[in-house]
This record gives C-alpha cells, sequence and structure tokens, in this order.
C-alpha cells in the first residue's frame, strides 16, 4: 500500500489550435493561457506528491483547530477484534459524538445493550457513564473543561484505549504534551496497517504517545484533521503503555495473553457546528446510579464494579 496518493482523476487537458489567420495577439494570448493552466496544474500535482514535509506541523494544525472550536460533531465506527486464546472476537459498534465548550458531551458507542456499549454525557453539571456490561451508571462532578475531561481515568476507558492506557483515539482528546514523536508513513512491525483502507484525501502517520503507545492516523493534510485511527497491540504493549501511567494497574494485568486490534473511523467530523441543549440531557430513571466524588476515584476499578 502506498502512503502517497495522486489525484483520483486528473481529467485531461484539451489544447486548442488557433488558426494562421487570426492575429498574433490572439494567437500569442492562447498559448500564453495553455502554458499557465499546464504550470498551475503541474505545480499542484507537485504539491500534492512532496506535502507534507512535516507531518507533526499538520497534525498540531488540526489539534490546534479542535481546541479552539467551540464544538465539535463526530460520526463514525470503531472496529475491534480481540483474540484472549480463545479465537479472534470481532465487533463493529457505531459511534456518535457531540462536544461544546466549556464542558458538554454526549457519546455513544455500540448498540447500548452489547457488552461493549457504553453511553457518556456531560450536561455541564454532572457527568454520566452508562455501562449495561455493569449494569449501572457511574455519575460524577461534572469536570469544568473539556481538557480536564480528556484527561481522567473517566474518559479514557470510554475513548477506546482498553487496557493499553494513554490519550486516546478519539478527535480532539489527544494534544500536543501527549506525543512524543510523529512520523509519515504507517507504523513498521505491523502489516496489518497496510490492509486498511485509506480515507480520500487523507495521509498516513505513525504517532508515538509518551506513555509508550504507537499508533497509525491517516489525517487531511490541508486541515490537520484525523478521520481514521488504528491500533495493533498485544500483552506485552498494552502492558508497557499501562506502566507508565498506572504501575500498579499494569502489575494488576499480571500475565496479558492477548491480541487487540482497533480501527477507528469518522465519516463525518464538522467543528462548529450547531448543539442543542436535548442532546446533552441524560436520565437516570430506572437505573441503578453509582456516585463517585471524582473522577479520580475511577482509577479503582472496585468502583466501577461495586464493591
Amino acid at each position: 500500500m502506498n502512503d502517497g496518493r495522486g489525484p483520483a482523476d486528473m481529467g485531461q487537458t484539451e489544447l486548442h489550435y488557433t488558426p494562421a489567420r487570426r492575429s498574433s495577439r490572439r494567437s500569442s494570448g492562447g498559448w500564453l493561457k495553455g502554458v499557465v493552466a499546464l504550470a498551475v496544474v503541474g505545480i499542484a500535482v507537485a504539491g500534492f506528491f512532496l506535502w507534507p514535509v512535516n507531518m507533526a506541523k499538520a497534525i498540531e494544525k488540526g489539534m490546534a483547530a479542535q481546541k479552539a472550536a467551540e464544538s465539535m460533531l463526530a460520526q463514525g465506527k470503531m472496529t475491534m477484534t480481540m483474540d484472549i486464546g480463545m479465537g479472534e472476537q470481532k465487533m463493529d459498534m457505531p459511534m456518535n459524538i457531540v462536544v461544546a465548550k466549556p464542558n458538554k458531551v454526549a457519546m455513544s458507542m455500540g448498540d447500548g445493550k452489547g457488552p461493549f456499549s457504553v453511553r457518556m454525557v456531560c450536561d455541564g453539571t454532572n457527568l454520566y457513564m452508562d455501562i449495561p456490561m455493569l449494569g449501572k451508571v457511574i455519575q460524577a462532578p461534572a469536570p469544568k473543561t473539556l481538557e480536564e475531561m480528556s484527561k481522567s481515568q473517566f474518559s479514557s476507558g470510554m475513548m477506546g484505549m482498553g487496557a493499553g492506557g494513554g490519550s486516546g483515539l478519539m478527535p480532539g482528546q489527544m494534544t500536543k504534551e501527549d506525543i512524543a514523536s510523529i512520523k509519515s508513513g504507517l507504523p513498521k512491525g505491523s502489516d496489518w496497517y497496510k490492509t486498511l483502507e485509506r480515507p480520500d484525501g487523507t495521509r498516513a502517520a505513525t504517532i508515538t504517545t509518551k506513555d509508550g503507545t504507537t499508533l497509525a492516523a491517516w489525517l487531511d493534510p490541508s486541515t490537520g484533521l484525523v478521520y481514521q485511527v488504528a491500533m495493533d497491540m498485544n500483552g506485552d504493549t498494552m502492558k508497557k503503555a499501562a506502566a507508565k501511567s498506572d504501575p500498579k494497574g499494569a502489575k494488576a494485568l499480571g500475565d496479558l495473553n492477548m491480541k487487540m486490534r482497533i480501527l477507528v473511523k469518522f465519516d463525518k467530523l464538522e467543528l462548529n457546528g450547531k448543539t442543542t441543549a436535548d442532546q446533552f440531557k441524560f436520565s437516570t430513571s430506572g437505573k441503578q446510579v453509582k456516585k463517585v466524588k471524582s473522577l479520580d476515584d475511577l482509577k479503582n476499578p472496585a468502583v466501577l464494579l461495586g464493591r
């Protein structure tokens, strides 16, 4: 698979012959327009293949745009493939995200019934995580800002990182401070990345975070916005990443004989789109609610399990 991509259809440029009986001024004008047109096309093609010289700057541009935006709407799908020594299991889960400053979020993953389905809503006062697998809703005081929320243990699991720890796959969650390095092209060591379809108009980059997580990101070169992210993890890589963010939690993983591949693709990603108050409403009626004093309480798995 090639990380560079030329225009899907260059089309054909039609050159018109100017009859000799026309004046020399009109003839030279026609040739000049043709030369200029060819030059513009040539520059555009060359620019497409040579850009970007610095993928890090492109991604930083996208992150800055998301941070500055008053709202963000995203729709897509997460595909998770997992093998814990009992055969490979694959799950496709639709995803919807609505974010509005200063601290409102409505996010859902899955159909609301499956084991990995989760819904998270922050109405500005309280933050709720509805986890059907646990049969309960976790309620915590709302963080004051989206940045505070994205750094919390509460949202890191929701953001698709599983046991790997670290900053996640969702748009707007990762910041410049989380990143150790950015390189053009796909991560080395796994041919799986090469089998993935690249969204139109994007280019691939390898991002390594400071907690040791490596992921592939496909971004729009002109905006820096990321439309697809993939991670290929095993027990060792999960434990190493978790050890940097939560050493005690990493030890609790023990011998983790697991392989996990996560692919997140967004078909829609809109900054400064319109949001409504109804999108951030959550009802606890008929649900078992577990209240915690702060998001830090969720670093203890026993809190989630109700012990």
